[in-house]
């Protein structure tokens, strides 16, 4: 089959694998983070979609009308917001995924590199705290893909730093560093010459698929510290700096 007339997005073998899961998807209504509340629903997780953009959220919601499990959403507009979600408002997460919406090291939105890491260290220590195991997935891009990479590099070492601290715990921290992430109206991957595999750009469910690798226990258990990259080969360019 060409690689051009796959479908990206198409969800197989995954139903049921992480039932008992809440799973906490920050921000779940754009870019990587729309495929990684699809994934997780689809594969049993009580999953929350939490975004501060309103309209995305129900654009997304609908999109994922015909999931086994509800999605739950929450409008999260400030750190205030975050708190309330992480501490009480909701079950504990045993899964994370942290989706920034930029790398600018210094923005002061909800969801920039600073506050992922603020995020991922209160919830390793809520399920630390309940003796509980859990996975932390930070979403990122490859270095030369994103707009500011000092971003990029320092959500890279904090999350080496967070999956030290807590591995004795059982609490695993990785990451998944994506190529370009982009679909056309009608949901499919647009043209890209900077990926070698297919020359197309990535759907979010292909991340989506990676971040469900890293939260089941049973397939990435001995995984920790570690980035997986999905970039359809796009890091194998060598660009010129």
């Amino acid at each position: 089959m060409s690689l051009l007339r796959r479908r990206p997005d198409r969800i197989k073998g995954i139903a049921g694998s992480l039932e008992g899961r809440n799973v906490l998807v920050l921000d779940g209504a754009s870019g990587a983070g729309t495929g990684a509340v699809a994934v997780a629903a689809a594969a049993g997780a009580h999953t929350t979609l939490a975004s501060p953009d309103r309209v995305a959220i129900d654009l997304q919601l609908r999109k994922l009308e015909d999931s086994p499990r509800q999605v739950e959403k929450r409008v999260v507009g400030s750190a205030t917001d975050i708190d309330r979600l992480v501490n009480g408002e909701a079950p504990l997460p045993d899964g994370l995924v942290v989706n920034p919406s930029h790398f600018a090291l210094d923005s002061d939105t909800v969801f920039s590199p600073q506050q992922a890491v603020l995020v991922a260290g209160a919830v390793t220590r809520g399920i630390r705290d309940a003796g509980r195991l859990g996975s932390v997935v930070f979403l990122t891009t490859i270095r030369h893909a994103s707009v500011d990479s000092s971003g990029a590099a320092y959500l890279l070492a904090e999350m080496e730093r967070l999956a030290h601290d807590v591995a004795a715990n059982g609490i695993r921290v990785n990451a998944v560093a994506t190529g370009q992430v982009a679909v056309n109206r009608r949901g499919k991957p647009i043209s890209s010459r900077s990926s070698p595999l297919g020359h197309v750009s990535l759907h979010p469910v292909e991340v989506g698929k990676a971040v469900w690798f890293l939260l089941n226990e049973d397939l990435s258990g001995g995984i920790t510290g570690a980035t997986l990259t999905v970039d359809r080969g796009a890091s194998l360019l060598r660009p010129d700096w």
